[in-house]
């Protein structure tokens, strides 16, 4: 377990209305975040974490959308069967800039590695 001063631990779903209020009221007004979304990886759950957790973000700041290389983006579907069957990460991040136009794509910050298990998931916020 995780134990340091600057560490909180919330225990429950991401997307739980109540966990979601409790990050709401543990980051206040400030909205000089990075958020990094890496829990359950199906599309309707990632989409939702999305949704909820953009709005702690001001211009300049980004949220990582992790393991968006699932469904062959590089890793074939069969590698994760939950996300070939309801859509991953990846299909999240794309439903997301259908609804959603306050983000845009840094490759250029992900060109940076090598090698990334978030491909096309580094969104900074404009």
């Amino acid at each position: 377990m995780w134990d340091h001063e600057r560490t909180i631990l919330i225990k429950g779903s991401s997307v739980d209305r109540g966990v979601v209020q409790q990050v709401r009221d543990i980051v206040g007004t400030a909205r000089n975040n990075l958020v990094i979304l890496d829990s359950l990886h199906t599309k309707p759950h990632v989409l939702q974490e999305m949704l909820q957790y953009s709005e702690l973000l001001a211009s300049g700041n980004y949220m990582l959308v992790e393991d968006s290389n699932f469904n062959g983006h590089p890793l074939p579907p069969a590698r994760h069967l939950t996300t070939a069957n309801e859509g991953g990460p990846f299909e999240a991040i794309e439903e997301f800039f259908k609804i959603n136009d306050q983000f845009r794509l840094d490759q250029e910050l992900e060109k940076r590695f090598l090698f990334s298990y978030a491909p096309s998931g580094y969104l900074a916020k404009k």
